[in-house]
């Protein structure tokens, strides 16, 4: 963005989402059909690439017969400037045409006998994933021996979420309630068949946690039980894990995605006592629209329902212990993943229909990302075409205003909303502005402690539209060859260790929509929840960036006013209510790990 529209853009836009950080502002988008299948290898593939030092990687690429072109967007997070840049992003091959000749390829005793390897750089990382590949695919090896060498890589990960079964159902562990847990005396439940070949390496595993009955079928009613088990046995394992543990852990995440998978296990989950025993309680149980009014067309509704925002638990909002977690629903992923479809769930299998009493369910699925990621991708129709494999990494330089704005542009937008017009309505305008005009404060300090970053898939869809704008004549050949793979697809696929922000998601569908633009992409769905951001500072036409911010400034003055009338309600509402100084809800920051900045999410964000 070389005009000073384009730079006005990005500060407001970075202010705006900073004032929404945390907030779902729009329901919940799922990618499911064709196009689930069509982005699932470069969502694997992310998920795995994802374990190097740039934990937040888009990935997407051309699938042909002849084999795959594969391109892996990051973002460069160090490259704050407030000089002119005239380069946005720098391509390095790092297989096949115009890749550097490798000195060492990964042998295969270092694939045999893995030493976990942390905040390796991406292209080391990935060069060495399709070392795996490659052995798998010319028999030198097993895809279960693959597999532990990707737990290998992924431990870090998976360690941060199992530490959160403790923080995040504080004071009572999730593996201690399934452990715990008790039937209801009218509950009976039926047998797991784990008879036939392709479950013998169930059964084994299962026979040394004692799970199996004397006919060799699984009890459902043990399951709970063994979870915990496993759970409990995962969570003693040290930072290094060694190589009997390795496999311990590749054998139990595998059966665990296994039995998760199983229909009947699904249902135990969300259709028995054991959804209540096991469900976290959220801190704010209600959900409140931002607008009475239908949104504009293509204007996103906002819900205020993040955690933190400020609702105080209810009588029955605490645990059997008594305490109220105040569990983030989008808080699932450590240091880079959440627990949605785009993480384990766009497997082969469908999701559970119910959103928010699955919550531990998935969370437990979220462990086996990894083991869900390398299985798919060791499939023999996918090494096939993984033979024949190019690979650029793309690495795009950030990008973030040099000044913050004050963010008055907002608070007129509350003087000119038609429903705060007029002197009947003046104090509920100026309570509406006090209570904006706090939210800009603290958005600004975010802002000034730490930019905000472009995200990888936003980086992506900038780069595709920049590819598509310039003449091949003045591209390197590197540049080439990835804006003829972007070419040759109808509608681009972005492979992402997460489900998308409402910023990344929105710009697709602004970029689909434009007449002058109709470019598609398949992204794997969004959580609808919104994260600090920053427009990509190339690519992407300044009529579109203008559509996003107007959107913006709407939904920040909806979801005060909205605020501000939940307030007046509950005061009015309460029988204890005394008039005082106005309290306003806490503003909703992100709770956990992984929320605490971009750099940390796999949404994550």
């Amino acid at each position: 963005m070389s005009t000073t529209d384009s730079i006005d853009y990005t500060a407001d836009i970075q202010l705006m989402t900073s004032v929404l950080t945390g907030q779902k502002v729009s329901i919940v988008h799922s990618i499911t059909g064709r196009r689930r299948d069509y982005v699932r290898l470069f969502v694997y593939l992310a998920t795995l690439l994802a374990c190097s030092a740039n934990t937040v990687v888009a990935a997407t690429g051309l699938v042909s017969p002849e084999g795959v072109d594969i391109v892996v967007v990051v973002v460069s997070k160090n490259s704050h400037t407030d000089e002119e840049r005239t380069e946005h992003f720098d391509l390095q091959p790092i297989l096949g045409v115009g890749a550097p000749e490798r000195t060492e390829t990964l042998s295969l005793e270092q694939v045999l006998n893995p030493r976990p390897e942390q905040n390796l750089p991406l292209p080391a990382h990935a060069q060495q994933l399709f070392d795996v590949l490659k052995l798998v695919r010319d028999g030198k090896f097993r895809p279960a021996q693959a597999k532990r060498w990707v737990i290998s890589r992924c431990w870090s990960k998976l360690k941060a979420r199992l530490d959160k079964i403790v923080s995040n159902w504080s004071p009572r562990s999730l593996d201690k309630l399934l452990k715990t847990w008790k039937p209801a005396p009218e509950e009976h439940f039926g047998y797991l068949d784990m008879s036939g070949e392709r479950r013998a390496g169930a059964r084994a595993v299962l026979k040394t946690l004692g799970g199996l009955d004397a006919s060799g079928n699984l009890p459902l009613g043990k399951l709970p039980r063994i979870i915990a088990g496993i759970l409990k046995a995962l969570r003693n394992i040290q930072d290094t894990p060694s190589e009997v543990e390795l496999d311990f852990i590749s054998s139990v995440t595998s059966l665990l995605l296994g039995l998760l998978r199983r229909d009947e296990v699904k249902r135990l989950f969300i259709d028995t006592s054991l959804k209540n025993r096991i469900k976290p309680k959220l801190s704010k149980p209600t959900r409140h629209v931002v607008s009475d009014k239908p949104p504009a067309e293509g204007v996103a509704t906002v819900f205020n329902d993040a955690p933190g925002s400020g609702a105080a638990p209810g009588a029955d909002d605490s645990n059997e212990d008594g305490a109220a977690p105040g569990l983030d629903v989008n808080d699932m992923g450590a240091d880079g993943g959440e627990y949605d479809d785009a993480d384990v769930l766009v497997g082969s299998y469908s999701p559970l229909s119910n959103g928010e009493d699955d919550f531990a369910y998935r969370y437990l699925l979220s462990m086996t990302t990894w083991t869900a990621a390398i299985d798919h991708l060791c499939k023999d129709r996918l090494l096939c075409r993984l033979q024949n494999c190019t690979a650029t990494v793309v690495i795009v330089c950030d990008h973030s205003a040099s000044s913050t704005p004050n963010g008055q542009f907002l608070l007129d937008a509350v003087e000119q909303d038609p429903r705060l017009a007029g002197e009947h309505v003046a104090e509920m305008r100026a309570v509406v502005s006090a209570f904006l005009r706090e939210r800009i404060a603290q958005a600004r300090h975010q802002v000034g402690a730490e930019k905000p970053h472009v995200h990888a898939e936003a980086g992506l869809m900038a780069l595709d539209m920049h590819l598509r704008k310039t003449e091949q004549k003045d591209m390197e050949d590197t540049t080439r060859k990835v804006a003829d793979t972007f070419t040759q697809l109808n509608a681009l696929p972005i492979g992402l260790a997460k489900k998308c922000c409402w910023a990344c998601f929105r710009l697709s569908e602004l970029l689909q929509q434009d007449a002058d633009v109709h470019r598609e992409f398949i992204l794997p769905g969004s959580h609808g929840v919104m994260f600090p951001w920053t427009p990509p500072p190339f690519g992407i036409p300044s009529s579109i960036w203008r559509i996003f911010r107007e959107e913006l400034i709407q939904m920040i003055v909806d979801w005060a006013i909205a605020q501000v009338d939940h307030l007046n309600t509950s005061r009015q509402s309460s029988p204890y209510y005394e008039a005082s100084e106005p309290e306003y809800p806490p503003f909703a920051l992100p709770q956990g790990i992984w929320l605490a900045t971009r750099d940390d999410i796999a949404e994550s964000e």
